[in-house]
């Protein structure tokens, strides 16, 4: 299954955007993916639609995204990648995502969860960084 057109996602946001009445808490994960919808972001910001407090990203190895992708069950059994497809993945990541992951976290700040460590912790880091965050 792929991803859906950045065309298609950026018309959502923007339509959620276009309804918001009071600013309230959004918490975006993964959007957005393409450095041609960072835009939307920032003229949200512009137009006092949305308050950025800041960027978490959760840091994974190369190597461990690929075993964690070519290993891992889902709930709804999607089947696991293969390693061509993971790394196919991994690589679509590098050059798409890294980048909008840098440029939004120039603008708005970033933080970093380290990813390799046991399920838990990665959830208590991240739920301390956005702690963080909603009280900045």
């Amino acid at each position: 299954m792929a991803l859906p057109p950045h065309t298609l996602i950026h018309k959502i946001v923007e339509e959620y955007f276009d309804h918001i009445e009071t600013p309230g808490v959004t918490l975006v994960d993964g959007y957005p993916r393409e450095a041609c919808l960072t835009p939307i972001i920032e003229q949200a910001v512009d137009c006092s639609k949305l308050i950025v407090k800041g960027c978490v990203y959760i840091a994974v190895n190369d190597n461990v995204s690929v075993n964690r992708q070519i290993t891992r069950t889902s709930m709804d059994s999607h089947p696991s990648y293969g390693y061509v497809k993971a790394g196919q993945r991994v690589v679509e990541h590098n050059l798409e995502v890294h980048p909008v992951i840098k440029e939004l976290g120039r603008l708005y700040g970033l933080d970093v969860v380290d990813g390799e460590q046991n399920k838990e912790r990665v959830l208590s880091d991240f739920i301390a960084v956005l702690g963080k965050l909603m009280l900045a």
